[in-house]
């Protein structure tokens, strides 16, 4: 179940704020899962959830996933002879994990015995290797059988096995469905064809579940990976890792080719480069873009075509701290200067600042324009929330930049550059009115 602070507020009648510190007290004491956003979220732990809790650790349980898992739950608990079950999908999508959480939920339900083994047999580290084969299927076959009595056998990368070595496979899959045998049979493969397996292996397996890529599973559960990735590298380090909203930005949107594995180990390399440059400080691990291979930074081209949504997932103003328990968002205090100044920092090239700079442009005429299409601001009208130097100011930057960029700015443009001038110069000159009055 999730839900935010105004939903329950209203629901409970209660003032937010009083309800805001009860749900910042409950993720403290871990019965709640805060996750950020606008509006920021709040989930109740799995663990208050019994009777589904091992496949509930899985992102995407209640989305992506659930169909999948209701499937394998449903043939799991249906009475009869053991099942086998066929995972496919592309590389890196996760069929692995889901059959550990096949054997977790066996064991918790006692289909199989609670001291039975988890056998796995990763075809591709010797699908080249004849003696290896020979070796593992053949001299090994048996032992393997006894190993995995009352439990379960995984073979990952099924369609990887040489065409003389796939009639083992098929005994064990037809060994299997007779009822004297007690252990339970898991295979994945990349790239699933029918043709790959003779018809009575097929008629043994019970059910094939289809693992969706990474770019199908949407935005949010792909936050959610985000989010437990820097949790979890903030447990390995025991520090707090900062990452900015570009950052996360980029994280969402460039392409993974190998999908779930290839952005947890993109993560978890560009949080060990940064700690290696902070390894003599004791403060918090700050990850930058240009930590991150060239390639993650790409993610910036398609920001214009998710924005919508990018935008109700990331808070542009705050920086997120990731510790092993919690995330935690806080104000970025620094001025628009500062972005520029913090790009001259960074090793980054010129490209680079450039797909920053066009993302933080994005993001300026966004943030102006619901103020905008709310107060109906137009051409006419803009006298009545612009003092008249700016407005000509801004007239004469944008005539001159027409003339010599040749090319015509639309009216919004003129106007987010009015606006957020205006916003700059009062910003300063408030600065400017304290420190006065305290030198006074």
């Amino acid at each position: 179940m999730v839900f935010s602070t105004k939903e329950l507020a209203s629901h409970l009648n209660i003032q937010r704020s009083n309800l805001s510190a009860i749900l910042n007290e409950l993720v403290r004491e871990n019965k709640l899962e805060k996750i950020a956003g606008r509006p920021v979220l709040y989930k109740i732990h799995n663990k208050l959830d019994e009777d589904d809790s091992i496949f509930n650790q899985l992102i995407g349980f209640n989305g992506s996933l659930a169909k999948s898992i209701q499937d394998i739950k449903s043939t799991l608990l249906y009475p009869g002879k053991k099942p086998v079950i066929l995972l496919s999908g592309e590389s890196g999508t996760g069929k692995s994990l889901l059959a550990k959480k096949i054997y977790e939920f066996s064991k918790e339900k006692g289909l199989i015995n609670e001291n039975g083994q988890l056998v796995k047999l990763n075809c591709k580290y010797f699908m080249n290797d004849e003696t290896m084969i020979k070796n593992l299927f053949i001299d090994y076959g048996k032992a393997a059988l006894e190993k995995a009595k009352n439990g379960m056998i995984y073979f990952d990368n099924v369609h990887l096995i040489p065409e003389k070595y796939k009639s083992i496979i098929y005994d064990l899959i037809e060994m299997s469905s007779l009822k004297e045998n007690n252990f339970m049979v898991v295979l994945s493969s990349d790239c699933f064809n029918e043709n790959d397996l003779k018809s009575n292996a097929l008629d043994n397996i019970s059910i094939k579940i289809d693992l969706p890529s990474l770019d199908k599973r949407g935005l949010v559960e792909r936050m959610e990976l985000v989010q437990g990735c820097f949790k979890k590298e903030a447990r390995k380090i025991d520090k707090s890792i900062v990452i900015e909203p570009e950052t996360l930005e980029c994280l969402l949107l460039y392409h993974c080719k190998n999908n779930i594995k290839q952005l947890v180990n993109d993560i978890s390399s560009a949080c060990s480069h940064a700690f290696l440059k902070n390894l003599d400080n004791n403060s918090n691990v700050y990850v930058y873009l240009d930590d991150f291979p060239i390639y993650v930074k790409k993610g910036f081209i398609f920001y214009k075509e998710k924005s919508t949504e990018i935008n109700r997932l990331i808070s542009h103003d705050f920086l997120y701290y990731y510790s092993k328990d919690s995330i935690e968002k806080i104000k970025i205090k620094e001025s628009t200067s500062a972005v520029y100044e913090h790009l001259e920092k960074q090793d980054t090239s010129l490209v680079d600042k450039s797909l920053l700079l066009k993302n933080k442009y994005n993001q300026l005429i966004s943030s102006y324009r619901q103020y905008i299409d709310k107060e109906k601001i137009n051409e006419l009208n803009i006298s009545k929330y612009i003092p008249q130097e700016i407005i000509d100011i801004v007239k004469e930057f944008l005539d001159s930049s027409s003339q010599k960029l040749k090319r015509v700015f639309p009216q919004e443009v003129f106007i987010v550059l009015s606006l957020h001038l205006t916003k700059i110069i009062a910003k300063f000159m408030k600065n400017v009115a304290t420190r006065s009055l305290n030198l006074t």
